[in-house]
């Protein structure tokens, strides 16, 4: 999966979309694969309604900004927009920092409130190495990965 979101990230969509393919049939055909990475591999392929599906058992079961996170994301990738808000704004309030609400807003081509919210984790040193690289090629934030708002925030400094 992660080097379908890489080449995703770098513009080969089509590249992508086979990797992530190969990476459904491995976990559909694996026993033991952790349900959220079924998930995720569902979500980025657009498959919204199995990841729901997944979901919400994970998000009931175990509520962590990742289940929760993804889970609002989903919602709103099914038009479910008012439950989307709901779910992110639990997410926004048991854990303030996380990236989550920064993807919705660029998931609606909200730069802007992409870039403030991401500058927050930046902010609360919640980003760390594997963070910034998840920010990098995270398919969520191709809508505001051009816009120089957000080249200059991630743009290393130093």
């Amino acid at each position: 999966m992660e080097m379908g979101l890489k080449l995703r990230a770098h513009g080969r969509r089509e590249a992508s979309v086979g990797l992530l393919e190969e990476a459904l049939r491995w976990a559909e055909a694996t026993p033991g694969v952790q349900p959220f990475y079924l998930a995720e591999v569902e979500y980025f392929l657009g498959h919204f309604e199995e990841a729901l599906q997944i979901l919400e058992g994970l998000a009931n079961e175990d509520p962590s900004a990742s289940h929760l996170g993804y889970l609002a994301l989903t919602l709103d990738g099914l038009g479910r927009v008012a439950e989307a808000d709901s779910v992110m704004a639990r997410v926004e309030q048991e854990f303030p920092t996380g990236r989550y609400p920064a993807l919705l807003a660029a998931r609606r081509r909200d730069v802007r409130e992409a870039v403030t919210d991401l500058q927050a984790c930046f902010d609360a040193g919640t980003v760390d190495f594997e963070v910034h690289l998840q920010i990098h090629r995270d398919p969520e934030l191709e809508p505001v990965r051009d816009d120089p708002l957000f080249q200059a925030l991630m743009r290393p400094s130093g």
